[in-house]
C-alpha cells in the first residue's frame, strides 16, 4: 500500500558527512498507472560516504513518534 505522502527531495546540512548536499528524488511519470508498483533508489559508494546517514535522515523524517501527525 502505497503512503498517502511522498518525498521529492532532501536537503541535508552538517549532519554526518555532509555540509550541504541536495537529493531529488524524480516524480512518478503516471500515478495511475504506477500504483501498484514500489518506487526503488539505490545508494551506492564507498564506506563512510554516508548511505547510511542519509538512509537514518530519511527514517527521521518519517518518524510519527517524533513529529506526530503534521505531515
Amino acid at each position: 500500500m502505497r503512503q498517502p505522502y511522498r518525498l521529492e527531495s532532501i536537503t541535508l546540512r552538517d549532519v554526518g558527512v555532509f555540509e550541504n548536499t541536495h537529493f531529488d528524488f524524480p516524480p512518478i511519470k503516471s500515478a495511475e498507472a504506477d500504483a501498484e508498483k514500489a518506487e526503488i533508489h539505490i545508494f551506492t559508494g564507498p564506506n563512510g560516504c554516508g548511505k547510511s546517514t542519509l538512509l537514518y535522515a530519511l527514517a527521521a523524517v518519517f518518524d510519527e513518534a517524533k513529529w506526530g501527525t503534521c505531515l
